[in-house]
Order: C-alpha cells, then sequence, then structure tokens
C-alpha cells in the first residue's frame, strides 16, 4: 500500500455537541372538541397536530368553530406567523369518562410540543368563574398567556364588581389577558369572540436580536374585528376592569378603525401583554445562553475568571434587550448595595461580581453550584397617554 497521509499530517475531527436553542415564543396551541371537527373528518383524543395555514384547519374543523376562527385570527395577522407556529390539541371531554380542561391542559403540556399562547373555546369558561380562577392558575404555573373574551352587559358596568373580569383582575394572575366583545357584536359575528388570537400573533414582530423591535399591541389595528361602540361610562369600567377592547378612535369626525385598547393582563404587578411577554422572552435568552456557556467546556467553580465569562454573557443578553427596546434607561435607581442613587445608561445593573465565588457556601460547594446571579432591569414600557398643555401668552 502507498505511505498513509495521515502519518504525515493526523487530523483529529472535535465535534462539539449543539447547546440548547431560544424558545419560540410566537406560537399558539388550540384546545378543541371533537364537536367541531369537519364532517368525515377524524382527528383522536389526546393528540395534536400542527398547521401551517387556515386552509389546512378548514380540512378537520367545520368553518363555524372556535378552533377555525383562531386560525383566520392567526395567520391573517400581518406579518404572518411562521409556519407551523398553530397547533391544535383534542381534548376527551366525554362527560364520563374524559378529562377537565384543567386535565386536558396537562396533557397537552406533557406530550405536545411546547406553545406559548393557548386559545379555549369561549363557551367553556365565559360564565364559569370558578374555571376562570382555575385557568388563571394554571397559566401562572405554567407560564402560557391565556386570553380570555367576556361578553356580559355586566362588565361594562361601573357599579358592579362581582363579574368575572372584576374577580379575575382582582386575583392578580401575571398570564392572563381579559378582552370584551360587547353581546350585539357576537350576535353579528361569532367570530368576534376570538378576536383576541390576532392581537397575540402580532408579538411575531419582535425580533429579540433586532434593533428597536421590541412591540406593544395597544392602539394596533386588528384586521377583521368590529371596533366597540360605547358610552363614556362603558368605556371606563372596561378601563377600570383591565378589560381589554378594541375600537374605533375619532376626532372631529376623522377616525381609525378596529385599534386595540387597554392591553394589560390581570398581573398584581401592573403588567402589560407585551411586560409579561417580554420578559418571559428575556429570560429564555438569558437560561439558554447561560446553559450553553457553562455546558460547552469546563467551567471552574471557584474560578472568578470563568464566572465572570458568565456574568458577561448574561449581561449581554440584557444589553441586546435595550437595543430591542425591552429595557429603558438612562433610569436613575438607588443601588441596593449602596443605598446610592445610580444611573443606568442601558436599563440593567449586575450586582454579580467575578469575586463572588470565593466566598461559596459549603452547600454551593457540594451542589457545584455558582453563586445566583443578581441582575437588575428596568423595563422601557410604552406611552400610553400624551397629555398636551398649550400656553398661550
Amino acid at each position: 500500500m502507498a505511505y498513509p497521509v495521515e502519518r504525515i499530517v493526523p487530523v483529529n475531527l472535535i465535534l462539539q455537541a449543539a447547546g440548547l436553542q431560544y424558545a419560540n415564543f410566537v406560537t399558539w396551541r388550540s384546545i378543541a372538541t371533537a364537536d367541531m371537527l369537519a364532517v368525515g373528518a377524524t382527528f383522536g383524543v389526546d393528540t395534536f397536530k400542527t398547521y401551517d395555514d387556515a386552509s389546512e384547519v378548514a380540512q378537520d374543523f367545520a368553518t363555524d368553530s372556535p378552533v377555525y376562527y383562531q386560525a383566520q385570527y392567526w395567520f391573517g395577522s400581518t406579518p404572518k406567523p411562521g409556519a407551523s407556529s398553530f397547533q391544535v390539541w383534542m381534548w376527551d371531554n366525554d362527560a364520563v369518562t374524559g378529562d377537565t380542561l384543567i386535565q386536558t391542559l396537562d396533557k397537552a403540556e406533557d406530550q405536545a410540543p411546547w406553545r406559548f399562547f393557548i386559545g379555549l373555546p369561549q363557551s367553556t369558561y365565559g360564565a364559569d368563574e370558578l374555571l376562570s380562577l382555575d385557568l388563571a392558575a394554571w397559566a401562572d404555573a405554567n407560564r402560557h398567556i391565556i386570553p380570555l373574551t367576556f361578553s356580559s352587559a355586566d362588565n361594562t358596568d361601573e357599579n358592579i364588581d362581582t363579574d368575572i373580569p372584576s374577580v379575575l383582575q382582582s386575583n392578580g394572575a401575571r398570564f392572563i389577558t381579559q378582552k370584551f366583545r360587547s353581546p350585539s357584536i357576537v350576535a353579528i359575528d361569532e367570530r368576534q369572540l376570538y378576536a383576541p388570537t390576532a392581537e397575540m400573533a402580532f408579538f411575531q414582530r419582535f425580533n429579540f436580536d433586532g434593533i428597536r423591535t421590541s412591540v406593544d399591541p395597544e392602539f394596533k389595528p386588528m384586521l377583521n374585528v368590529i371596533g366597540e361602540d360605547l358610552r363614556g361610562s362603558q368605556y371606563t369600567a372596561l378601563e377600570s376592569k383591565r378589560l381589554g377592547f378594541y375600537t374605533d378612535i375619532e376626532l372631529k369626525g376623522e377616525r381609525v378603525t378596529s385599534r386595540t385598547k387597554n392591553s394589560w393582563t390581570t398581573s398584581a404587578f401592573n403588567e402589560t401583554v407585551d411586560d409579561v411577554f417580554s420578559l418571559e422572552v428575556l429570560a429564555n435568552r438569558a437560561q439558554v445562553d447561560g446553559f450553553n456557556y457553562i455546558s460547552r467546556r469546563k467551567r471552574g467553580l471557584r474560578s472568578p475568571r470563568d464566572y465572570e465569562g458568565l456574568i458577561a454573557t448574561v449581561e449581554q443578553v440584557a444589553h441586546q434587550a435595550f437595543i430591542n427596546g425591552t429595557l429603558g434607561g438612562p433610569v436613575t435607581i438607588e443601588d441596593p448595595r449602596t443605598g446610592e442613587d445610580v444611573t443606568l445608561k442601558y436599563g440593567y445593573l449586575m450586582l454579580s461580581q467575578g469575586e463572588d465565588v470565593t466566598n461559596l457556601t459549603e452547600a454551593q460547594i457540594s451542589a457545584r453550584e455558582y453563586p445566583p446571579i443578581q441582575l437588575i432591569v428596568v423595563l422601557a414600557r410604552s406611552a400610553r397617554v400624551a397629555a398636551i398643555s398649550l400656553t398661550v401668552e
């Protein structure tokens, strides 16, 4: 045989395992029941399918079903959400042997690919206060945004604080966003109960790696959504109950149509939908980048330099969050370490330092745990009211 070149130039191929990938947060899961199926279609209970467009959904589900309405709004948004971002889970809701809604949500969470937004048949919770509270607890525990739509005259009455939206608002769940559709509009077009699907799809415009791409659906137009036409006291009631709505906005005969208004969650921390969405994306980025940093090669537990690398990784995520508009600055806060005011140019303050590894506890050493990274972030948030004072001299 000829002299092998490997003896002259040996080559060692070193493969590195791929790291974790970022989650796609602009993804939707509808919960369906067998009575929504199109004539002749089959769909096994406790199974799921993903779809690329509304026409595919129409092959399995009736065009007057909640699932199809949600698909219309989801895929009808601009820009259009990515392919296979719409998933349907078939609920085994047999009255005797089937599951509760919470049980089927748990099954889907365990067995189907992850989706961030959850869409439900409005008839299941719209008049059920206990189930609505259970859904709020489930949403917060599993960190999914669930839009709930209500359509009762009580919702627009300032004097009533016992309707379901009022109860949910006092409950303070972070991942529930409530929407109102007036009975008269629903009577004309039942699809309007599922208009919030289009609002959630709007977050497709957010690119974490972009520049000033952070979004807030407030004031944004919603296609194929009928605007509310209510009295002032009714709008006041919706605003006080943190019930989102869609309405035309008018000034002296000029108007813009079907704009999103009051896009809050029921959070006790006064969070809007974009606050919760943006924080979840930020947390996911920090987790993924942090895992990839410590998993790709050995990192010294007692090495300040290696721990500083992890700190720098998390800081880089925070800085990108400032660039895309999630975090805001300059802003002045009190430094919890010194009690003195400090100005955060980029909307975050890193409290951890490499030397923290020199003070590891015995428990941390035994568990091979770095000290928890302490990072303060300040959300940019978006302006929703602008008062103008004109002084005439």
